[in-house]
């Protein structure tokens, strides 16, 4: 075995044993993270339950089997005394958006949505600044925006009870437009248009509650492989990551606000984020809250492809255990800028993601930031 296949081989070695180690150290503290990151009780919204009927909206690709799991939310519905639940299944052509849109013309209470962060934000879509709060029951791999609110999202019975029992809490959203630029100033309530087939693809913009990317996020998010995803859960977006490494970046021009200054870079993924904890507490953005009216613009280079990602995770792993030392940069840029509007525009078309994901390829992306646009039901 020659010497630089060594090297490689240790160096994969090295960045698994990494992410390993950020998972099993940053698991302690997830749910403290996640707490400290809480909504202000000032933006508490009350609701009595009586006489309101919750709609549960299921990604039916991903539950076969709903039984069990109405079980549970039946009880908790009638011992918090809402009435009975209406339940309703997502479709390839119909992942949620639209079944919330009915769910709110129908006079819903409140809307709970049960998948992964796809469901979740798809059904978000049709919420935004209705009024009707989002129930979340997580039933994916990455779980992110439950991991940012403080949701259980290892076990359904708990996350059930958060959904009727829990607080009713104000969030932002972030709106993602491919390819297209933002005409005049974002909407400050934001809605769908009332058509006969409702879809967040027919205005151009798709909800995002977590973070959205272009480039090697992107691309890993789009080669990640499903099927392997479900057998060994989040390991499969580290395979994928390893086989996009070396990928090339891109040549970008990012502006952040309406009117402010375009400014030229290579970048190997750009990140627009709501929300800054990631899979095993790791915290990518340790300043960014859900509710505070901003997103977090990240620019991230790798100089040398997957040793770069290595210092990345190293960084990473440093910055969950709580520790902010003066680390000199060798192989990798980082660097992170706080907006309420950002664009950015590639030479090639990369791939683009939103909360995991891929919407395919895109030399340009608008993103806007909808404060406290959505409802969402938290511990």
């Amino acid at each position: 075995m020659s010497s630089i296949v060594t090297l490689i081989l240790a160096i994969i070695s090295l960045l698994v044993a990494a992410v390993a180690l950020v998972t099993a150290l940053s698991a302690r503290t997830a749910a403290t993270q996640a707490q400290g990151k809480r909504v202000p009780q000032s933006r508490v919204v009350r609701r009595d339950p009586h006489g309101l009927t919750p709609w549960v909206i299921y990604n039916g690709g991903k539950i076969s089997d709903i039984s069990q799991l109405r079980t549970l939310v039946d009880v908790q519905a009638a011992e918090a005394g809402w009435n009975e639940p209406h339940y309703v299944s997502t479709t390839v052509e119909y992942p949620g958006t639209k079944q919330a849109l009915e769910a709110v013309k129908d006079g819903a209470g409140m809307v709970v949505a049960v998948g992964g962060d796809g469901t979740i934000r798809n059904v978000a879509a049709g919420l935004a600044h209705s009024g009707v709060p989002l129930g979340i029951i997580p039933y994916g791999t990455g779980n992110l925006l439950a991991r940012n609110l403080g949701i259980p999202f290892e076990d359904a019975g708990e996350a059930v009870t958060v959904a009727f029992t829990g607080n009713t809490e104000l969030i932002d959203i972030c709106w993602v437009r491919p390819g297209g630029q933002l005409e005049g100033e974002p909407a400050a309530d934001f809605v769908l248009q009332d058509s006969a087939d409702p879809q967040i693809a027919d205005e151009g913009e798709h909800c995002c509650l977590v973070m959205a990317g272009i480039g090697f996020d992107a691309d890993v998010m789009e080669k990640t492989d499903t099927v392997l995803k479900q057998k060994i859960g989040w390991f499969a977006y580290v395979l994928a990551g390893l086989s996009q490494a070396y990928k090339p970046k891109m040549e970008a021009t990012l502006q952040i606000g309406k009117n402010g200054a375009k400014n030229d870079f290579p970048a190997s993924t750009v990140l627009f984020a709501n929300c800054g904890t990631l899979t095993g507490g790791i915290n990518l953005f340790p300043h960014a809250r859900p509710d505070d009216g901003w997103m977090d613009v990240s620019r991230i280079a790798s100089q040398l492809g997957l040793v770069g990602y290595l210092e990345l995770g190293i960084r990473l792993l440093v910055q969950g255990l709580g520790i902010r030392p003066r680390i000199p940069t060798f192989n990798v840029d980082f660097d992170t800028r706080r907006a309420r509007y950002a664009s950015i525009e590639t030479t090639v078309p990369r791939h683009v993601e939103v909360d995991g994901d891929s919407l395919g390829e895109a030399s340009r992306l608008d993103v806007r930031l909808d404060h406290l646009a959505l409802q969402v039901r938290t511990p």
